[in-house]
């Protein structure tokens, strides 16, 4: 097993891209702690993760834009497994989908503070743990839209923008303890979320579903959208001792949506 011994937090943990990351981890030796705004389905997670593949994990309710919540999480995860040794920031909202000048303000400050924050925020209070250590692996989920121009999506798009800023100033400060930071950016992703998006974007355009599918299949060179089990394989990965030297990168996960 790639992550025997080593001890992850997850946050958005309980469903979507964030449970098949938490999963994967554990199938690989890993103990997982998954935290999630619903607290429920967090612990319903973690039960099914036990059972699956025998490896302890706990949930937890938290709200990542609360900083004494995320104090929290840190805490509970080294008393209940005794340190931190992987952090995936994965909490993430897709903000409001309209055109900028019917977008409200409280739409852009939620978005920048689950998707920007909350990542600032859980990275800040795993950092002392892991210095600890003189070692630990942070890795943010970000998205492809955060390296080009997406129409109606203007506070998602700046939120991740940030995200992959954030990942490659702190791969920078934080080497010298032995703490790598890397950054995933997911294409379209197949699941209830991109269904979501969709609807979002049928909206704004007037497009129909069958359109605006397309598209998003046809800027892909692949013409595909992605699997979250691609986007766990690669979280393992960068988390494993077989990326020792990759840090302070963004990698495209995306069927060829963006090459840069």
């Amino acid at each position: 097993m790639k992550l025997e011994g080593n001890v992850a937090i997850v946050t958005g943990g309980a469903k979507a891209i964030g449970l098949h990351i938490a999963s994967k981890l554990a199938s690989e030796g890993a103990h997982v702690v998954i935290a999630d705004i619903d607290a429920a389905a967090a612990e319903e997670a973690a039960v099914g993760i036990t059972r699956a593949y025998g490896r302890e994990a706990a949930g937890m309710g938290v709200d990542v834009t609360d900083e004494r919540q995320v104090e929290a999480l840190i805490a509970f995860a080294v008393e209940r497994f005794g340190t931190v040794t992987i952090l995936v920031n994965n909490a993430g909202i897709m903000g409001p989908v309209d055109e900028t000048d019917k977008v409200d303000v409280d739409g852009w400050d939620v978005t920048m503070a689950v998707n920007l924050r909350g990542v600032f925020l859980s990275s800040k209070h795993v950092i002392p743990v892991m210095k600890q250590r003189k070692a630990g692996s942070i890795i943010n989920v970000a998205s492809i839209t955060g390296k080009r121009p997406l129409p109606l999506r203007l506070a998602y798009a700046t939120s991740k923008m940030g995200v992959i800023g954030l990942g490659r100033s702190l791969a920078a400060e934080v080497g010298k303890f032995g703490i790598r930071v890397n950054t995933v950016c997911p294409g379209s992703v197949t699941g209830e979320r991109q269904q979501h998006v969709f609807e979002g974007i049928m909206k704004a355009s007037g497009k129909s579903y069958e359109e605006v599918a397309t598209e998003k299949a046809e800027v892909t060179a692949l013409k595909t959208f992605v699997d979250p089990d691609y986007i766990a394989h690669c979280v393992v990965y960068l988390c494993s001792d077989e990326s020792w030297v990759i840090t302070g990168q963004d990698i495209n996960i995306c069927g060829g949506a963006v090459m840069y």
